[in-house]
Formats: structure tokens, C-alpha cells, sequence
């Protein structure tokens, strides 16, 4: 089980601008039950989350891929990107309906590591300056989680376009303090992981939730 250790870091203090440690802390008693990993495109946290799951920790996958996968099915993949890129609200709607199912589903009693959580969606709709309709706010913000890793954009970016990704290492970084600000914004958690190797992300991330 993954627990809090109160005599440990405090993970409520002030943030200093970086995102590193911020929010009330939306937890479960000492318990982390519910654990969001996300970033910006290329930010590591896909393999890292791999590495928690070999390790025999519960996952959910990035829903937005499985989205993206059916339009690109059912489109074809210029089609699908074209789509995505104008209808916005549209494309973020699919991702949150499928996420909600996906959550739906999670055992109370398990821990489980999520590749991103409802709260991205809100950050992309900021990123793209689009208005958040008032229905999807009022559901997102609904959601619960026990702590918001954010992993750092990685030095050597590339973009992936059979899995949707476009956006350049610039875009990435700016993507990501969204991400940190809309749920720091919520209140939760934020932890910030460095661009550093697997193993050591996965050392220091332990390290925060002991």
C-alpha cells in the first residue's frame, strides 16, 4: 500500500513559481489511493507508468490515445488530426466521457496510477483559448484524486504523429504549466519530476509518496 508518512516532506507548502510541491492535497486520509501522472507531450510519463506496472501497480492508460486510435480508425489519419484541430470542445468531450467510464471502474480499495487524469482536459481547452463549457467544468471538477505528478518535458523531444502527438518542445513546456496550474488552481497536490532517468524518476517518486 502506498501511504503518507506525515513526518516526511511537507507536500503543502507554498508553491515558488516552479511547480514543484503545491495545493491543499486532496488525499485519503494517510493513504494515496488514486495517483495522477501527467505533462506535457513528451514528458516521460507513458514510460514511467509502464515501469509502475510491471512492478504490479494498478494503471489506467492514456485515454486520449484510445480516442485519437478510433479517429484515425475511422478517418484516417490526416482526417482525424484535421478534426481534432477544429473541433476542440469536441475532441476533449470524447476524451472525458471515455475517462469517466475508465475511472468508473477503479477499485477504492487499489491503489491506482493514472496516465493523466479529468483535469487535463481543462488545461488543453485553456492552452487552445477555448471556452470551458459549463457542463464539462462542473463534471471535471467533480473528480478525486490523492496527488498530481508532473513530469518535465524530456531534452531530446520528438514528435509522433501515429499517436497524435504534433505539438512542438516549446508548445510541450507550455502545455505543462497549464496542466500544473489548473490543478493546482483545483487544489490538489502537484509534485514536479524532473527530466531525469527512468530509474531515479521512479526513486524519487516512491520517495514522495513514503
Amino acid at each position: 500500500m502506498v501511504t503518507r508518512n506525515n513526518d516526511k516532506d511537507d507536500l503543502n507548502e507554498d508553491d515558488n513559481g516552479d511547480g514543484k510541491e503545491n495545493g491543499n492535497g486532496n488525499n485519503n486520509g494517510d493513504l494515496f489511493m488514486n495517483i495522477v501522472i501527467t505533462g506535457g507531450p513528451y514528458s516521460g510519463k507513458t514510460t514511467l507508468i509502464n515501469a509502475l506496472e510491471k512492478k504490479g501497480i494498478h494503471v489506467i492508460h492514456e485515454v486520449a490515445i484510445k480516442v485519437i486510435s478510433q479517429l484515425i480508425d475511422q478517418f484516417g489519419a490526416d482526417k482525424a488530426l484535421k478534426w481534432r484541430q477544429g473541433n476542440v470542445v469536441e475532441f476533449q468531450s470524447l476524451i472525458m466521457e471515455r475517462q469517466w467510464q475508465e475511472e468508473d471502474l477503479i477499485d477504492p480499495a487499489e491503489v491506482t496510477v493514472l496516465d493523466r487524469g479529468l483535469l487535463d482536459n481543462i488545461a488543453y481547452l485553456t492552452h487552445k483559448g477555448v471556452t470551458i463549457p459549463t457542463k464539462m467544468k462542473e463534471k471535471i471538477y467533480n473528480s478525486f484524486y490523492d496527488i498530481i505528478f508532473i513530469c518535465e518535458t524530456l531534452p531530446n523531444y520528438q514528435t509522433r504523429t501515429e499517436t497524435g502527438r504534433f505539438e512542438s518542445q516549446d508548445e510541450s513546456r507550455v502545455i505543462q504549466m497549464h496542466i500544473s496550474n489548473t490543478y493546482q488552481i483545483a487544489g490538489y497536490t502537484t509534485v514536479f519530476l524532473p527530466a531525469i532517468p527512468l530509474h531515479e524518476r521512479l526513486d524519487y517518486l516512491f520517495t514522495k509518496l513514503d
